[in-house]
């Protein structure tokens, strides 16, 4: 069976998957990098998908509910047989792509209320700027959660678009 935890948005670490409440829906999140004033949440479904949400200077409905911890025991792969593109293009900077740049992969998200767009180093949960100019960029991706069944990575949770 998968392992999970309910519990505090607080007590959760960079990269962990989650399920969260938003209003009145359940979405999936995963954690980014904590700093001074800067708790941020990247909601990968609901209404306003890939999109990076700073939870710290009102967390609202994510400090009054318990989320669902899924761990970092997922994958988050892009479909590599579909739409890409090489190089600094429209496709690296549209919000739900991912990027592979400077040896790191990477997911672009929207800012929430806000333009622009970030940068998640799915390795290290970082929410950053524009990676280097180098790389190749995939319109759609799976997110693959581990420990359902038998072999690592056969639940699909989030198919995106």
């Amino acid at each position: 069976m998968i392992n999970c935890q309910i519990g505090p948005l607080v007590t959760c670490e960079p990269r962990e998957l989650l399920k969260v409440r938003v209003a009145d829906s359940t979405q999936w999140a995963i954690v980014g990098i904590k700093s001074r004033g800067y708790f941020p949440l990247i909601l990968l479904t609901g209404e306003n998908p890939v999109t990076v949400v700073n939870v710290a200077p009102d967390p609202g409905d994510f400090e009054r509910f318990p989320v669902v911890q899924f761990g970092r025991e997922y994958r988050l792969l892009p479909e590599v047989n579909g739409k890409c593109e090489i190089g600094d293009t429209t496709l690296s900077k549209s919000p739900g792509s991912i990027v592979f740049a400077q040896k790191q992969w990477y997911l672009v998200v929207q800012k929430y209320r806000e333009q622009g767009v970030r940068w998640v180093n799915l390795q290290s949960g970082d929410v950053q700027g524009e990676p280097g100019s180098d790389r190749i960029a995939f319109a759609s991706w799976t997110l693959w959660l581990d420990g359902f069944g038998a072999k690592l990575s056969e639940t699909a949770v989030v198919r995106f678009p």
